[in-house]
């Protein structure tokens, strides 16, 4: 018999058959006479396309400091903040086959415990994607879902919901990241998107376009999003924060605005892939996630009295208690 790696003297088949074998080695077999076997086609289709099979990675998530002026900040406002990108690193590894699976980088929040008649938690602290803030997306390309497939309401003081604006928790790898975007004073280029995530270099800076101002609201007009600071609206509501539904000085750093409160938030962010076998009554959920990275702490910065004034925002690496003084860098 030939040598397998004399292929000349084989002849090739190019019409392939899901009955067909091909020869290999079962990594797991304890007796090593028995690791040789044979493995169908179909079999080996099945595995590849398997999402379960795929490798897919954990991100890396990590602030840019850029040094351009923040572009969402108060007119004038001292001390003037730097813009901070959000980024993830370009994962390394050699297998990249879950780039073919149209993957999507989704946001997680923390929800704390919390408890309905202060005899107890009723729910337990975790991290937890919200889904149904992203609802148009799902409806649109997951019909018949019942995994955030609606969108968020506020309940008023009478009890009746009124809708919200969305916000944004998930981004393609193609289309929604892009290039950071470099120093430049005045700032004048835009960061580029990037449209084939397979073709970025593990060294490239690449930043997650996050809108800072999207977890704040104002409960007379819901649906309209703020776009400037300061936000001083009389009724401002919040989402997706640590601090919701509690004493905010139980979250106050006093930094970087001595004797100001704050409304903190903690994100971490996973890969996710289309599951292939979910179907609109299975009840399985639309993605299959990979592992979640290590946190990130968002702040908004409140004004110490009156009615709630929104001055400014940190986001910062790391489940970090305290956020630098150093607002201006």
């Amino acid at each position: 018999m030939a040598k397998i790696s004399n292929t000349s003297s084989y002849p090739v088949k190019t019409d392939i058959n899901g009955k067909d074998y091909v020869i290999g080695t079962d990594a797991v077999a304890e007796n090593p006479s028995l690791q040789t076997k044979v493995f169908t086609m179909a079999d080996i289709a099945k595995y590849v396309g398997n999402p379960e099979a795929t490798q897919i990675p954990t991100p890396q998530m990590w602030v840019y400091k850029s040094g351009n002026v923040s572009p969402y900040q108060t007119a004038g406002a001292s001390p003037l903040l730097r813009q901070r990108a959000l980024c993830i690193s370009v994962p390394t590894q050699i297998d990249k086959a879950w780039l073919d699976k149209t993957p999507r980088l989704f946001l997680f929040r923390y929800r704390p415990s919390n408890t309905s008649d202060g005899g107890g938690p009723t729910k337990r602290g975790n991290y937890v994607h919200p889904t149904h803030l992203n609802g148009q997306y799902i409806r649109t390309n997951f019909p018949g879902s019942n995994w955030g497939s609606s969108p968020q309401n506020y309940i008023n003081a009478g009890g009746n919901p009124t809708g919200l604006f969305p916000i944004t928790t998930e981004w393609n790898f193609n289309g929604d990241l892009k290039y950071v975007q470099k120093y430049e004073s005045p700032l004048v280029t835009p960061g580029v998107a990037i449209t084939d995530f397979k073709t970025v270099r593990s060294t490239a800076y690449v930043e997650l376009p996050f809108n800072p101002l999207q977890f704040l609201f104002d409960i007379s007009s819901p649906l309209d999003p703020f776009t400037l600071l300061p936000v001083s609206q009389t009724d401002l509501g919040r989402r997706c924060m640590a601090s919701s539904g509690t004493n905010q000085e139980i979250f106050n750093t006093k930094t970087p605005w001595e004797g100001n409160k704050c409304i903190k938030g903690f994100f971490k962010f996973a890969i996710g892939i289309p599951n292939p076998t979910w179907t609109n009554t299975n009840k399985q959920t639309p993605y299959i996630m990979g592992d979640l990275s290590e946190a990130i702490t968002f702040q908004y910065q409140v004004s110490g009295s009156g009615t709630p004034r929104i001055l400014a925002y940190q986001i910062v690496q790391g489940h970090s208690s305290i956020i630098s003084r150093q607002a201006s860098n």
